[in-house]
């Protein structure tokens, strides 16, 4: 069994003026530093 870790996020966005809004997994700031170091956390990769 190999083991790695990778730094990343989920997001979900929708722009529709009539239900505008933003969530993810890990918090983040939106708009505009949602890709940013602080945005990300990590997630374990396992190959069996």
């Amino acid at each position: 069994m190999r083991q790695s870790r990778l730094r990343g996020n989920f997001y979900k966005c929708c722009e529709d003026p009539a239900c505008r809004h933003f969530g993810s997994f890990y918090p983040a700031r939106f708009p505009g530093h949602a890709l940013e170091e602080e945005s990300l956390g990590g997630y374990e990769i396992v190959d069996y």
